[in-house]
């Protein structure tokens, strides 16, 4: 549904256009498109072709905002995402002018919570984006920014930039419009990493192509994070998990089952110990198909069995 003209200082509501309830925002980003690379100290991490894509960026039309309020309750099988496609670079041309401020985001320091705000706010005031017309599309940007970080560069991780925009979006669009793009983040990311591991990894592999195989590791360490930063299901995290298992196992594989089994916490292991047990039961089995034998391999092997026990 198309956002109304309002002057009033009525709160925003999931209806309402954060654009012209939010004119602060607004003020700050009119200067956004006037963006000087020189101006901001991150851009020195940044190759120069890249900065050339980041401002053709702002060259592009601006539409006005709009926003897709529905919000069901979540149902991970339910609505069935279109099938994954390939790793996107960090820019292209043809970009539309919010994905300025998110790459910006991606490369703060995750500590920097105020400008990660500030990141946040550019790109969903900005005219250019409509939460509608842009959910998947920027979904589909943070699970390609966290698959390929190793290879892009930037922030350590991009988990605190997304918790930023989820929060961000609470607080201009409302709740249920935070609540559906949280959803779209969580199913493209366990889509894409399902993928990754019973499909792609494989046949790279035959090939001799480890960057899959990176990829996929980058992705687990996401999915780790976001659990522990309670913005994904632990339904998600066994989905995951039992993906792994359906492959076969290798030193690459076992690297990822390490990330997310000591990376999602506690409160995902806080299980019956009958389930605990029977998760291990798989893993003994499993973990036979690694044939390299390395102190590596038992140390990821020792951990991953203590986590699970030590409940």
């Amino acid at each position: 549904m198309s956002s109304t003209a309002s002057t009033s200082s009525q709160p925003v509501t999931p209806h309402s256009s954060p654009r012209q309830q939010v004119p602060v925002a607004v003020a700050v980003e009119d200067n956004l498109y006037n963006w000087n690379p020189a101006l901001e100290p991150f851009v020195y991490h940044l190759p120069l072709d890249l900065l050339s894509s980041l401002n053709n960026l702002v060259e592009s039309d601006k539409t006005p905002t709009r926003l897709n309020s529905c919000a069901l309750e979540f149902q991970p099988t339910a609505a069935p995402l279109p099938p994954p496609r390939p790793l996107k670079p960090l820019s292209a041309p043809n970009d539309p002018p919010w994905t300025l401020s998110f790459v910006q985001g991606t490369f703060r320091h995750p500590t920097d919570r105020t400008h990660l705000a500030r990141d946040a706010c550019f790109m969903l005031s900005s005219p250019s984006f409509s939460l509608s017309r842009d959910i998947r599309a920027l979904a589909d940007k943070f699970c390609d920014r966290a698959a390929l970080l190793k290879y892009q560069g930037g922030s350590k991780t991009i988990t605190p930039f997304a918790a930023e925009v989820i929060d961000t979006m609470h607080r201009l669009l409302g709740v249920e419009a935070a609540e559906e793009f949280r959803r779209c983040l969580v199913d493209v990311v366990a889509l894409t990493f399902t993928n990754v591991w019973e499909i792609e990894v494989p046949k790279a592999m035959e090939m001799g192509d480890t960057m899959v195989a990176i990829a996929g590791v980058s992705l687990a360490a996401f999915m780790a994070q976001l659990h522990h930063a309670n913005l994904l299901e632990g339904a998600l995290v066994t989905q995951a998990l039992a993906s792994m298992f359906r492959t076969s196992a290798s030193m690459e594989h076992l690297q990822a089952m390490h990330i997310i089994v000591t990376g999602v916490g506690a409160r995902y292991w806080s299980m019956p110990r009958a389930t605990r047990e029977e998760f291990l039961g798989f893993f003994d089995r499993w973990v036979v198909g690694v044939k390299e034998e390395s102190t590596v391999k038992n140390r990821w092997v020792e951990e991953i069995k203590a986590r699970v026990v030590s409940f």
